[in-house]
């Protein structure tokens, strides 16, 4: 295979003009093993951020209704029309990615049974199949998180205890 161009090194200089392994930028953005573990933290740095989007008078007006706090959801509409809400059970949104998931995509918002996790925390304890149910997982998949989530609480616990 030959290039037209002289291919690029990590750190972006010309690798011709030096070997890939020597790069120091290169040694450090690589595991013990040795293997790739992922692009240079500055990689982010190379893409531009959206431009920040004006909002109308209109969508000031609508989104000042919004709740701020728990006390002000509770005596809401149900279902709940924010749907940009981290607990709305319609969408999720991945912190890491900023994907977003449709969670019922053949369900309109106004058939869904419940559209608040907070809802359903309130009234207590409820099984596999019904959080699977609320949330389109399967009872295995929330089994499996709720065994992270625990062990989460139990690390934190320890960590907590070590601090004393």
């Amino acid at each position: 295979m030959t290039y037209n161009h002289d291919p690029v090194c990590v750190c972006g200089l010309a690798r011709s003009s030096h070997p890939v392994n020597d790069c120091a930028r290169y040694i450090r953005a690589t595991s013990a093993e040795g293997r790739r573990s992922g692009p240079p933290r500055n990689m982010a740095s190379r893409y531009e951020k959206a431009p920040r989007v004006e909002l109308t008078t209109e969508e000031r007006k609508l989104l000042a209704g919004r709740p701020k706090t728990r006390a002000d959801c509770v005596g809401q509409v149900r279902p709940c029309p924010w749907m940009g809400c981290r607990h709305h059970l319609a969408l999720e949104i991945s912190p890491h990615s900023g994907k977003i998931k449709v969670n019922f995509p053949d369900v309109e918002l106004e058939d869904m049974a419940e559209t608040c996790a907070l809802d359903v925390a309130e009234r207590g304890g409820e099984s596999l199949d019904i959080v699977g149910r609320l949330t389109n997982l399967t009872r295995e998949r929330i089994r499996q998180i709720e065994g992270i989530g625990l062990r989460l609480l139990a690390r934190n616990k320890l960590l907590a205890q070590a601090h004393r």
